[in-house]
């Protein structure tokens, strides 16, 4: 399982055009990724990795350790095509560029806080909007949380409590 799931994230590593050492040296770009694949595995397709939440919002230990261990070996991605859901979160993601191989990672933290809170702590969106004012006060626009909330909320993201 650990092999096929390191050749699913080093093809979502090519795919996403994230080189080795820009992973490596770029804090955000290590967000960035982590909260792309709980984003990911939030719409449904699951790659079986574990979040806790941690400072900058979901992150799984065991995915940055497959993400190192696949660009140490480079280990070759899947062959064949992308499954449609696949190809649609690739377009979902579009929305978190901000140029050729960087992402916003301060969205993709706002938008995998708001999807973890909600999908594994339970809280609506209003219990969302204290969260943030308590624990995480960059972020203290009520709209922009509202928004993400409604967002994720429409994009299947967010489970039905």
């Amino acid at each position: 399982m650990a092999t096929e799931r390191r050749k699913l994230v080093s093809f979502i590593i090519k795919q996403l055009r994230i080189k080795g050492e820009d992973f490596k040296k770029n804090f955000d770009t290590r967000i960035a990724l982590q909260k792309i694949i709980y984003l990911q595995q939030a719409r449904g397709f699951n790659l079986g990795y574990d979040y806790g939440l941690y400072i900058h919002g979901p992150y799984c230990p065991t995915l940055a350790d497959d993400v190192y261990a696949a660009i140490e070996r480079d280990t070759k991605p899947s062959e064949g095509k992308p499954s449609e859901a696949y190809s649609q979160f690739l377009e979902f993601i579009k929305r978190f560029k901000k140029e050729e191989n960087r992402y916003d990672s301060r969205k993709l933290e706002l938008w995998a806080t708001t999807a973890f809170l909600h999908n594994e702590s339970y809280l609506n969106l209003d219990q969302c909007i204290d969260w943030f004012k308590k624990h995480k006060p960059h972020f203290n626009d009520n709209c922009e949380i509202q928004t993400t909330y409604r967002e994720l909320e429409r994009g299947g993201i967010l489970r039905n409590i």
